[in-house]
């Protein structure tokens, strides 16, 4: 949880585009209540108590779930604009450090190569700027974190 408060800081100026690409099953500007929908049973809205809420980013948290592809299991949070209450960035992640390798795989496959990659002592960063502004976070022993946001 701490990852992803630290990944959404990381990519607040990369969540102010507007919409050019979908996520999965959810499209950029829809609520939290469109997305659940969207997921087919995938995805709860959370209760308001369980919400967490961003002042800064005015972002707020409001839905989350799992997305299954094949052996590939993510664990998918959504926040929405405070504004507007439309998408604004999905953070998502393995459930399972050991399929780090598979969510690397499932985004080079949706998106092609990273537009860069970086490595900081053991964690790697991969970005794509393309259709989203999407950042791949892995350290050695911990589950990997994908930050997606509409591209500027």
């Amino acid at each position: 949880m701490r990852r992803i408060s630290i990944l959404i800081g990381s990519l607040a100026g990369l969540a102010c585009g507007s919409a050019h690409a979908d996520w999965e099953y959810a499209k950029w500007g829809m609520t939290a209540e469109q997305v659940a929908k969207a997921s087919g049973g995938a995805v709860v809205v959370l209760p308001a108590a369980e919400q967490v809420k961003n002042d800064d980013m005015k972002m707020i948290r409001k839905a989350e779930g799992t997305l299954t592809d094949g052996v590939l299991k993510l664990r998918v949070q959504f926040a929405f604009d405070t504004a507007t209450n439309g998408l604004k960035m999905v953070a998502y992640g393995p459930i399972d450090v050991s399929q780090n390798e598979a969510v690397k795989a499932w985004l080079v496959k949706r998106y092609g190569p990273p537009s860069q990659t970086n490595k900081l002592q053991r964690t790697t960063t991969s970005t794509w700027n393309r259709p989203d502004e999407i950042m791949l976070m892995a350290s050695d022993g911990y589950a990997a974190s994908v930050m997606q946001s509409p591209a500027r």
